[in-house]
């Protein structure tokens, strides 16, 4: 699988199942995971130390080593790096595993260990990186070899040999130093005004009394700071009185700053003071000491933090304190004195929402259903109707992500085509489906479109009437009357002026047979009389009438 640095924006991770709408599930309980260290170091100066290297009890040294996590691992989750023994740390201020400007996990120090809890972002994909922090050896018990166990193979580090006491200020005067590291990404330094009354009263040699101010400098090449009120500490330190340039250790004693300093009070000498006034803009301050005590140094220390979003070990930090009118400038480069980086496998995911055009008067399910398939990797997706944002899980970044929407069954609803917009977004294809090009980097935003349309059920169509058909009467004949025939007279025929042929009976000649005209003669004889009585009897009917 392809694997890249973390950008500004990675969310780094493997699919997980269920999608997280933007009021995301509840998320899963961290888990401390397994972690793998490896290639540990220890170095003085840059050079890898053994058993037989001569170092002094506060000196500083680096320990380093590589650590990898396998498979998913969800922000909360947390891993462990165990911590030397006999050690003393330069600094306790927690730091991140980091890789161009992503904090991929924050690491705080514990009793014997170093424990990183991954951020807000993921989850990653195998994650993996450096991780180093500065330390120094303490005095050992007698037989005792301190060890940096991890990795399987402890390393073994030498016995230090106890370190002396350092030089102390001048018998008379003042001095100002800082240094500075950073913390959380951001830069956090210490100041130290030193005050030294002198050891008597001899002429120029004491002073009882100090008057303390100083002025941030934020002009350029420095960057801006500005003080921590509650940061101010006043301790005071015994001189050794058999070697004046030496202290005693562990002769500090912190006087309160409250108001709670007087007779009575545990170290209680006769000093008078005050807290540190500090100014609205938090770049100044004044402060009075008086009633000091010869044979001891006075030490003011308070803390001034970087304003700006992040810090790095090439900024330079400046401010001046001018102590009974001699002014004391000072500058710091803060430096990190715990750190690594951290990389992750690339992963990309998406977040949908549903606009939903109803025209329909059927009520609407809650959510939509949307399929999401990568490869191997299947999720269902659902998408509430009312618009809000649902979260997808995660997919490996240049898979293709296959979208398709499941068709609600709403009855009396006709669905047209859905549609889904967004960046990479293509299709769709003959199965009406989406394609989402996983690019990785930030969430991308897709909209899932539907549109619901009533179903129009046609008209039942009016059927042709059957036209009645009146029927035909029936007539009933009326019976012809019987009436007696008229007697017809036979008329006399004339004498036509040729007489025509006869045949051999001495019957004139019609080109008719005489057997025809036999048969015939009777018929229309009858058919005659017959008619000649219906007449008869229409007649007489009318004359009744």
């Amino acid at each position: 699988m392809r694997r890249r640095k973390i950008a500004s924006t990675m969310i780094a991770a493997l699919l997980f199942t269920g999608a997280a709408g933007v009021a995301t599930a509840s998320a899963a309980q961290a888990v401390e995971q397994p972690v793998t260290i490896t290639n540990a170091k220890v170095l003085l100066n840059g050079v890898e130390v053994d058993p037989n290297t001569v170092i002094k009890t506060g000196q500083q040294l680096r320990f380093q080593a590589d650590w990898s996590v396998t498979g998913q691992v969800s922000a909360g989750d947390t891993f462990s790096v165990p911590l030397p023994t006999s050690v003393q740390l330069v600094s306790s201020a927690p730091f991140f595993l980091v890789e161009d400007g992503v904090n991929l996990a924050r690491c705080v120090y514990n009793q014997d260990s170093i424990l990183c809890t991954f951020q807000p972002g993921g989850p990653y994909g195998s994650p993996h990186g450096d991780i180093w922090f500065v330390a120094s050896l303490k005095a050992s018990t007698a037989g005792e070899t301190p060890k940096w166990d991890v990795g399987g193979s402890p390393i073994a580090l030498p016995v230090p040999i106890p370190a002396t006491q350092g030089p102390w200020t001048p018998p008379f005067g003042t001095s100002k130093s800082g240094y500075g590291e950073i913390v959380d990404g951001k830069a956090l330094m210490t100041w130290n005004v030193y005050m030294w009354p002198g050891s008597g009263p001899a002429a120029n040699e004491a002073v009882r009394k100090f008057d303390v101010s100083d002025t941030l400098d934020s002009s350029s090449p420095n960057q801006p700071h500005v003080l921590v009120p509650d940061s101010f500490v006043l301790t005071r330190w015994q001189r050794d009185p058999a070697d004046p340039t030496q202290g005693v250790p562990g002769s500090s004693v912190t006087l309160p700053l409250d108001g709670s300093y007087q007779a009575g009070s545990a170290g209680y000498l006769g000093e008078t003071f005050s807290a540190p006034v500090v100014d609205s803009s938090r770049t100044s301050y004044s402060f009075t000491l008086d009633n000091l005590v010869y044979g001891y140094e006075y030490r003011l220390s308070y803390k001034t933090e970087a304003t700006g979003a992040v810090s790095f070990a090439t900024d330079l930090f400046a401010n001046t304190a001018t102590v009974n009118g001699k002014p004391l400038p000072a500058t710091a480069t803060p430096r990190a004195y715990g750190g690594g980086g951290a990389e992750a496998s690339g992963y990309t995911s998406f977040s949908v929402s549903k606009h939903l055009t109803n025209n329909s008067r059927a009520t609407m399910p809650d959510s939509f259903d949307l399929v999401a398939n990568a490869g191997s990797a299947t999720e269902t997706v659902h998408v509430p109707s009312d618009g809000t944002p649902v979260n997808s899980g995660y997919f490996p970044v240049g898979t293709t992500i296959s979208l398709c929407e499941t068709a609600a069954h709403v009855s009396g609803v006709t669905w047209r085509k859905y549609v889904i917009t967004g960046d990479g977004i293509t299709g769709p294809d003959a199965k009406g489906c989406y394609s989402l090009d996983g690019k990785g980097g930030e969430r991308i935003s897709l909209v899932l479109t539907n549109v619901a349309d009533a179903v129009v059920v046609p008209p039942k169509p009016t059927p042709t009437p059957t036209p009645t058909v009146k029927p035909t009467p029936t007539v009933t004949p009326t019976p012809a009357p019987s009436t007696t025939p008229k007697p017809t007279s036979t008329p006399v025929p004339s004498t036509p002026a040729t007489a025509p042929p006869t045949d051999k009976s001495g019957l004139a000649s019609t080109g008719v047979d005489g057997a025809v005209l036999a048969a015939v003669v009777p018929v229309a004889l009858l058919l005659v009389l017959i008619g000649g009585g219906a007449v008869l009897l229409g007649r007489r009917r009318s004359t009744s009438n």
